[in-house]
């Protein structure tokens, strides 16, 4: 959430208010990447814009995602425990990763909770890319990342892999802005 010119609302809500507009997903994108360097200080030097089918995809084409947690979690679909994850580390196959990612209720702080537990994932999947030494991994990600939109280079993403090792002990870090919480239409 943030108090920025975003309607008091969610930085996500720059991109779906201009896809719903009717602007293309390049022109929400760029909207956003202009609102967090001009207001935020952070410039976003590339962008994927993955669906739920990607996701998937690019969960099973790393063979699954290890994340560590500090807690037991139950995830819930509706009202029955579906995935019951232990404290530790945890293996996630693509639905057990959508399902986490996806995951709201339950969690005390609400959506902060659910934004921590989406940087445990990416902080995982980011380990889990980092740890890969076949190049058929990285050529069944770079074979995703074909469907999805996005503006990284099969060149760039050769060079990310092939200096890998330089980002060990590297990390993906997610900050939460001040704001508070307010639900309007759609939970949004």
């Amino acid at each position: 959430y943030c108090n920025l010119d975003v309607h008091r609302n969610k930085i996500n809500h720059i991109f779906s208010k201009a896809r719903s507009e009717g602007e293309s997903s390049d022109a929400a994108i760029s909207g956003l990447k202009n609102f967090l360097s001009d207001e935020l200080s952070i410039k976003l030097d590339a962008h994927i814009l993955v669906d739920g089918e990607d996701f998937r995809n690019l969960v099973e084409a790393i063979g699954g995602v290890d994340i560590e947690l500090t807690e037991d979690i139950s995830l819930y679909n509706g009202e029955n425990a579906v995935l019951t994850l232990k404290k530790g580390l945890n293996h996630l196959g693509p639905e057990e990763a959508m399902l986490f990612v996806r995951h709201r209720s339950g969690y005390l702080r609400g959506d902060i909770d659910r934004l921590e537990m989406q940087s445990v994932f990416i902080r995982g999947l980011f380990g889990t890319l980092m740890n890969k030494t076949d190049l058929s991994a990285m050529l069944r990600v770079a074979s995703v990342l074909k469907t999805c939109e996005t503006d990284i280079s099969l060149k760039t993403l050769i060079s990310i892999f092939s200096n890998r090792k330089s980002f060990v002990g590297a990390a993906p870090e997610g900050v939460i802005l001040p704001g508070e919480a307010k639900k309007g239409k759609n939970g949004i």
